[in-house]
């Protein structure tokens, strides 16, 4: 991004996109964790500026069922990591836009190798429908906190829930 170039959205990295980063860097990518780091840099960047244009390694995603709400996107970047290659090159960055309060939601970074095509539907719906039910319920609040990226903050910090048992 050149210094003419303003930031549209504001980039929030969610608990699942922290996790998920850190397993990339410190296992897929732990031999280019410095070309990790640019790369990921770049393309939040970029997001901040064009994260609604479509490119050919750019798209709008699929919902998880009874997910979708309107004012929000759901997106998918396709990135070429450092150092790997076959199913594990292609690495893929899920995000959430909320097209009303221009916020980018990043929400989960993961490789071909691990997903043949993408996390389950029900992972997906809760990390999206936490972002959504925070923002719904922080509407008039601006406090979030620090994430460990650069330039990115957090959002969906809800804990994981634990699974009950249909009876």
């Amino acid at each position: 991004m050149n210094g003419s170039e303003e930031l549209k959205f504001k980039i929030l990295g969610t608990l699942k996109f922290e996790k998920t980063y850190e397993k990339l860097k410190n296992k897929e990518c732990k031999d280019n964790k410095d070309e990790l780091e640019k790369l990921m840099l770049s393309t939040i960047n970029d997001l901040g500026v064009n994260a609604r244009q479509k490119t050919k390694n750019r798209e709008l995603e699929r919902w998880p069922s009874k997910t979708a709400k309107p004012g929000y996107e759901f997106w998918k970047q396709r990135l070429k990591l450092p150092g790997q290659s076959g199913s594990a090159e292609l690495g893929r960055l899920m995000y959430l836009v909320d097209t009303k309060q221009r916020k980018l939601h990043l929400l989960w970074i993961y490789t071909h190798a691990e997903f043949e095509k993408r996390p389950k539907d029900e992972d997906l719906k809760q990390v999206i429908n936490d972002i959504i039910s925070e923002e719904v319920s922080d509407r008039d609040n601006n406090s979030a906190s620090s994430s460990g990226r650069p330039g990115v903050s957090r959002s969906g910090n809800k804990r994981p829930r634990n699974k009950r048992k249909k009876r």
